[in-house]
């Protein structure tokens, strides 16, 4: 889709709050499925909890698994 800078100023401005509830619910997810992995890791994994988290399947390829995402709740 081509759009005019007005165009594009306008979706922008639609979305916009959408955006930023998204980038709310990514946080979140991502904190609880921290705190989930530091109650469960091992200990000799503590180091890497944040890499772990960001590299599962919850977070792959811009979509979320929501029973994954209510199994970490």
């Amino acid at each position: 889709m081509i759009l005019t800078e007005a165009d594009e100023r306008s979706l922008y401005e639609i979305l916009s709050e959408e955006a930023v509830l998204m980038e709310e619910l990514y946080s979140k997810l991502f904190s609880c499925t921290c705190k989930s992995l530091r109650i469960h890791a091992p200990a000799s994994v503590s180091g890497q909890i944040e890499r772990i988290a960001f590299q599962t399947f919850v977070f792959q390829d811009d979509r979320i698994d929501w029973r994954m995402c209510s199994e970490i709740r």
